[in-house]
């Protein structure tokens, strides 16, 4: 999208509706009529990288994997998406909006549901199968999530070193003992 390629070239504040056009290479009157607003194609964008993530994590073939396993391919597929240039333009889009005090035109997380839903759904998938409890999932789900985007800001403001994959294998980890521990 030549959208996410400005976000991440140039920045969102230089990603105004005149840069938008000629770097899609059509009119903002087009932008405007698929989309409706600069802020909706923001929010495709946003709801756009979530839904890669699903897609990333739930395409791989869980089958025949332990638990284990199964979290090591689910780390190592949502660190490949947070390393995408949509995950990483989902994110200054974002923290953009939210440090400018600016709403997106529907809050991306209060989505009638679908995000939590899918969520789940994916979460279900992978794991199906394994007497791992879903609500257990979900938290190690979150976890990973925050110690990704972590990483992900590590690895925007520090470069790449090795100490990544540790960190991926810590996570792993963290995520078995919490999926494991029998407190509610």
């Amino acid at each position: 999208m030549s959208t996410v390629d400005l976000i991440r070239k140039k920045g969102l504040p230089s990603a105004s509706p005149v840069r938008i056009a000629r770097h899609t290479g059509v009119s903002w009157g087009a932008v405007q009529h698929h989309f409706g607003s600069k802020e909706e194609l923001l929010r495709k964008i946003v709801l756009l990288s979530r839904d890669q993530f699903n897609e990333a994590v739930a395409s791989q073939d869980y089958s025949g994997l332990d638990l284990e396993q199964r979290i090591s391919l689910f780390v190592d597929s949502a660190w490949k998406h947070y390393q995408s240039d949509v995950f990483l333009a989902s994110v200054e889009i974002t923290f953009w909006h939210r440090n400018a005090g600016i709403a997106l035109s529907e809050d991306i997380s209060r989505d009638d549901g679908r995000t939590i839903a899918l969520t789940r759904a994916t979460i279900e998938q992978v794991f199906a199968g394994t007497d791992a409890k879903t609500d257990k999932l979900i938290e190690a789900n979150v976890y990973m999530h925050c110690v990704l985007t972590g990483l992900a800001f590590h690895d925007i403001l520090l470069g790449s070193n090795n100490q990544i994959e540790l960190h991926l294998e810590h996570c792993k980890h963290a995520m078995m003992e919490i999926i494991k521990d029998p407190a509610p």
